[in-house]
């Protein structure tokens, strides 16, 4: 079984949206929703996938990992969605582990 491509996922509260991170991969996405951000997250990492396989190369070969501070909130987030029952696996087999983390502003 391949390693799981972590993904951080933050609700936007006040403007209505969600946002992904990939953790392995400094990639991102949003959404209107929850179940769309799901979707989307999917949609991008397989995209990527059957790109690198037509093109010869190893899926995300080239990508380096996402900065420190979203890998401290995937490890502080309280919810965690495993597997995420709309991505589960990729296209390469590759399980999907996400959470969503309290997105807490100072004012």
């Amino acid at each position: 079984m391949k390693d799981p491509i972590h993904v951080l996922m933050i609700e936007d509260k006040k403007g209505g949206s969600w946002s992904a991170q990939c953790l392995e991969y400094d990639i991102a996405t949003q959404a209107k929703g929850l179940t769309a951000l799901l979707a989307e997250v999917r949609r991008v990492l397989n995209a990527h996938i059957e790109l690198s396989k037509k093109l010869n190369m190893e899926p995300f070969a080239n990508l380096k990992s996402a900065p420190p501070v979203f890998w401290k909130m995937f490890y502080l987030a309280t919810t965690s969605v495993q597997p995420v029952s709309s991505v589960e696996t990729l296209t390469n087999n590759a399980p999907v582990e996400g959470r969503v983390a309290e997105l807490q502003l100072c004012h």
